[in-house]
């Protein structure tokens, strides 16, 4: 990722430490997390798990492998998260890990090709809000898309 977004979250949890989780050291917790789910993370996303374990960026949960204390008790990790909507039936999410959820509770979730996508329950369709999760985490943290292409 690129330096502006590591600065940015270096920031935020300098202000806010318990916004972050602990990071992930065993790369084995990864794969097994990835294997249980039929993915592959992004290299992005993976380097910020490691880092980060999970978070609360801006106003919105980052799922990972650790629990950021203003986390959902139950709904934290990306496993659980991602089940728990593939096993509600939401379309689309099959294909995707979820790592985040928007203020209506539609999951946010990426594709193997690293885009960041959202499934919107009210219309009823998905819909490209990223094109990786750096980018999503920019936007998150509220820096400006010109800014990092």
């Amino acid at each position: 990722m690129k330096k502006i977004i590591w600065d940015g979250l270096e920031k935020l949890f300098e202000e806010f430490p318990f916004m972050k989780a602990d990071p992930v050291l065993l790369e084995e917790e990864i794969v097994e997390t990835e294997k249980k789910l039929g993915v592959r993370f992004a290299s992005d996303y993976k380097e910020f798990i490691q880092k980060y374990g999970g978070a609360i960026v801006g106003p919105f949960p980052i799922y990972g492998l650790r629990h950021a204390d203003p986390m959902d008790d139950e709904l934290w990790s990306v496993a659980e998260v991602t089940m728990h909507y593939r096993n509600e039936g939401w379309p689309c999410v099959n294909d995707l890990y979820i790592i985040s959820s928007d203020h209506s509770d539609n999951p946010v979730g990426i594709r193997n090709d690293g885009q960041v996508i959202s499934y919107d329950h009210d219309l009823g369709e998905a819909f490209e809000i990223a094109k990786s999760f750096e980018v999503y985490l920019a936007h998150c943290l509220g820096i400006e898309k010109s800014k990092i292409d």
